[in-house]
């Protein structure tokens, strides 16, 4: 393999239940380490809502841009991972420091089993509905929204396998 330089370094965003970690990654960090691809984490909460993780995204990017000197970077992003970007990228003007964003099994169109359960299983009085709400449904009840109110940005580009 031919070694290549990006401009901007790449950060890996993990999904629900998902970590920072090679374990998650597979081989990705090693092929990027090997290459010397400059890397980093997102460092999101693993049952975080999108908002939550969004915002920190917002802190870790711009901790990034402090100790590195890059004003942008490349986001690679897996399942709700792509959510919360998209999120920090349209709400919270993220833009500004993401040169592009490459998403991998991101559920754009939001999940209608999740509307499902949520409309018809954990409705009204539900308990689920009065706990915290990182609570799983309610993590993927959320993902279905957010695009709605998030549109693709204008010169924004965005890769989706």
């Amino acid at each position: 393999m031919n070694a290549f330089k990006l401009r901007y370094p790449i950060i890996l965003i993990h999904g629900t239940a998902a970590g920072d970690s090679s374990l998650f990654w597979g081989r990705i960090p090693k092929t990027f380490k090997k290459n010397n691809i400059s890397f980093f984490y997102g460092k999101t909460d693993r049952w975080g809502t999108v908002a939550n993780n969004a915002q920190m995204l917002e802190r870790n990017l711009s901790d990034l841009a402090e100790k590195t000197g890059f004003t942008k970077f490349n986001l690679i992003a897996h399942s709700k991972g792509g959510i919360d970007a998209r999120y920090f990228i349209s709400t919270l003007n993220g833009h500004q420091m993401v040169a592009s964003l490459s998403t991998l099994s991101t559920p754009h169109l939001g999940t209608p089993i999740a509307d499902y359960l949520m409309e018809k299983h954990l409705s009204g009085d539900s308990v689920t509905k009065k706990t915290d709400p990182t609570h799983f449904f309610l993590i993927w009840w959320s993902i279905s929204r957010p695009n709605r109110i998030n549109p693709k940005r204008k010169n924004m580009r965005k890769y989706t396998c």
